[in-house]
C-alpha cells in the first residue's frame, strides 16, 4: 500500500482531520489519534524542557522562571496554529498537509530563537541551552527537508525520539527503557496515514543525529 503521506494529493489524514474523529472507524483508529495528540511535539517538548529547566537549575525559583519562557515560547505558536485551525488556514492542528506547513514551521522557529534569547538573558543552564539549541537545529533541518525537498519528516516521531536522546545524555543510558514508546508513536502516525515507516525512521534519526553532536559541541558529552 502506497502512504499517502508520500502523495498529498491524495491525503487521507488530512480527510480525517476535516471529518474529525467521527471518520475514525477501528479502536485502533481511535488509539492512533489519542496518541497523536498526547504526544505533540508542543507537549512532549514542554515536558522535557520542564525536566531539564527544574533538574539543572541552581534554584527553584530559577527553575520556575526558565520554564514560564518556556511556556510561553511554546504557547505562541501553538496558539497560532490553534487560530489557523478556526479560520480555516491549515485543515488539523498538526498541520498534516506538507504545502500548507511552512507558515507554522517558520513561527515556531521565530518563537524558538525568542525562546533561546530570554533563557540567555536569564543565565540558564549549559543543559538547557543545549537542549533548545538542538531542538532548534533538528526542527529547522525538518523544516528545510520538508519544504526544499518535498519529503515530510515526521516531527512526532523527531520530538519523542529527541526527548529520549537527551534525558540518556544527561541523566544516563536507563531512559532508553522508553524507546519503545518512539516505536509506538511512529506506528501512530504510519496508522492514521500521516506518514510513511521510512519518514517516520527519518525523523528518529535526525532528532538522534542533531541531539548527541549539538552537546558534544556544548562540552556536556
Amino acid at each position: 500500500m502506497t502512504h499517502v503521506a508520500e502523495t498529498e494529493e491524495i491525503d487521507v489524514v488530512v480527510e480525517k482531520a476535516e471529518k474529525g474523529q467521527s471518520s475514525l472507524r477501528t479502536s485502533g483508529d481511535r488509539f492512533a489519534y489519542w496518541l497523536s495528540q498526547i504526544t505533540s511535539p508542543y507537549i512532549v517538548g514542554f515536558g522535557l524542557f520542564g525536566y531539564v529547566s527544574l533538574s539543572t537549575a541552581p534554584t527553584v525559583a530559577d527553575g520556575f522562571r526558565w520554564l514560564v519562557v518556556i511556556g510561553v515560547g511554546l504557547a505562541v505558536p501553538y496558539g497560532y496554529m490553534w487560530w489557523g485551525v478556526k479560520k480555516g488556514k491549515w485543515t488539523d492542528i498538526h498541520v498534516s498537509r506538507r504545502s500548507q506547513r511552512v507558515v507554522p514551521l517558520l513561527i515556531g522557529l521565530f518563537a524558538l530563537a525568542g525562546m533561546l534569547a530570554a533563557l540567555l538573558g536569564l543565565s540558564a543552564s549549559r543543559s538547557l541551552v543545549a537542549t533548545l539549541a538542538a531542538v532548534i537545529i533538528s526542527f529547522s533541518l525538518a523544516t528545510v527537508i520538508t519544504q526544499a525537498a518535498k519529503y515530510k519528516i515526521s516531527l512526532h516521531v523527531n520530538s519523542a525520539a529527541g526527548t529520549i536522546t537527551v534525558l540518556c545524555l544527561l541523566a544516563g543510558p536507563l531512559w532508553l527503557a522508553l524507546a519503545p514508546l518512539v516505536v509506538l508513536v511512529a506506528w501512530a502516525r504510519w496508522k492514521l496515514e500521516a506518514h510513511s515507516p521510512l519518514q517516520a525512521v527519518y525523523g528518529a534519526a535526525l532528532a538522534v543525529a542533531v541531539d548527541i553532536a549539538t552537546f558534544w559541541l556544548f562540552g556536556l558529552r
